[in-house]
């Protein structure tokens, strides 16, 4: 078996928030469609956490990368790119106890397997959503172009900010250009 570490920086307490974040949201879920937590480190400075190896990296290096000039994403491989990920969204919206909400759908949060399936990975900036509620009021978090308008004005997150996201990343998918061109 392969591993992959993330090795984070942690030089405040936000930091070490997401860290925290990360571990409570991976450590509640398992699901064919997000990346598995193998183990991790906190200790001293050092955060680190240790991840099954996504070969194909992620949809950000095929799109955009190195990767993109080799073109491995045919349209068929697309639409189970797409389809894998929606599948691991429904799985945190409507299947996790308690439900999440990612709150960082982009394409470097699509990771990609020896078979080119979709996992999602990235969950520092998640939240748990409260049995009972729809939303939860928050600090804005997230990647400028892929934030749904009412929560980057607003900072109400909810399942459908992550729909709004996944709706981006979709056009991403298959026009291959980024949301935002600097």
């Amino acid at each position: 078996m392969q591993i992959a570490v993330k090795r984070l920086k942690v030089w405040s307490n936000k930091a070490d928030r997401e860290f925290a974040v990360e571990l409570e949201i991976l450590g509640r879920v398992q699901h064919k469609n997000l990346i598995g937590l193998r183990g991790y480190c906190a200790e001293g400075q050092e955060r680190l956490i240790v991840y099954d190896y996504m070969p194909n990296f992620n949809l950000f290096a095929h799109l955009h990368g190195p990767q993109s000039a080799e073109c491995l994403l045919d349209w068929n491989r697309r639409m189970n790119i797409a389809i894998g990920f929606a599948e691991g969204v429904v799985y945190l919206h409507h299947q996790a106890t308690p439900r999440i909400i990612h709150r960082d759908i982009k394409p470097s949060s699509v990771l990609l397997d020896s078979n080119f399936e979709a996992l999602i990975g990235g969950f520092g900036f998640a939240r748990l959503i409260p049995d009972g509620e729809t939303q939860v009021t928050t600090n804005v978090k997230g990647t400028l172009g892929y934030l749904a308008p009412e929560y980057a004005m607003l900072g109400k997150a909810s399942e459908s900010c992550d729909v709004y996201s996944f709706g981006i990343l979709l056009l991403e998918l298959a026009s291959g250009r980024k949301p935002i061109v600097k």
